[in-house]
């Protein structure tokens, strides 16, 4: 068995344990597309070796990992953050409870007392759902997050370029949910209603609470 199909049999074994091609797609920062050209059926493209360093280092893997042959992999990164149970629930959390719920950090975490919203991608247990309660984040195409829409959000998740988060700024009482921009010139909070400002980061005191993962539906 040479390389490349080694990369992709560790690939997929990694999809599975996340629950799905889309699970991992998200997981990387990635287009659903981009993996299924990789691990998919009919894949037709390889794991290059910038790409397969890339996996490696998000799931915390030792180098040339991916080009060991695996009885199939168990990443205890996933295992422990990235619960993959299906009709797993979360708090619908909103306001100064969010932040609550967050700041908690290594604390037992008790669902009990919130409304809980049944999702089936792998989150961590400090996973939240949250209803938007504006029209910034709406888009006239593309991706549009409407106004009474429910998201369910990950603080275990990592803010890339190009995140949709909920964050709150420094001396600031209310949360934003916007998409996270970096680059040379620094980290923004863009809304994808474009009549809305773009806000560039310039404390670090900002409080990210949560990548959205999913949104779930939209309430009248």
């Amino acid at each position: 068995m040479n390389v490349k199909t080694i990369r992709r049999e560790n690939l997929r074994a990694l999809a599975h344990d996340l629950g799905s091609i889309t699970a991992l797609a998200e997981f990387l920062g990635k287009s659903q597309s981009q993996m299924s050209r990789l691990i998919g059926r009919h894949p037709i493209k390889n794991i290059g070796d910038k790409l397969a360093a890339e996996i490696e280092k998000a799931f915390e893997k030792p180098v040339g990992s991916l080009d060991w042959r695996h009885g199939g992999i168990q990443d205890a990164l996933v295992a422990e953050r990235m619960r993959a149970i299906s009709n797993n629930q979360v708090p619908l959390l909103a306001g100064k409870a969010i932040k609550q719920w967050v700041l908690q950090a290594e604390e037992e975490v008790d669902k009990r007392s919130h409304e809980l919203i049944s999702v089936a991608i792998p989150t961590s247990q400090y996973a939240f759902a949250m209803q938007i309660q504006d029209t910034s984040m709406e888009a006239v195409s593309g991706v549009s997050f409407p106004k009474g829409s429910i998201v369910i959000a990950d603080p275990e998740s990592v803010v890339r370029d190009g995140s949709y988060v909920i964050v709150q700024l420094e001396g600031e009482s209310e949360l934003m949910f916007r998409q996270c921009i970096r680059d040379a010139t620094g980290t923004y909070l863009k809304a994808l209603n474009h009549r809305h400002p773009i806000y560039k980061l310039h404390s670090p005191q900002a409080l990210f609470c949560g990548v959205v993962r999913q949104m779930m539906m939209q309430v009248e």
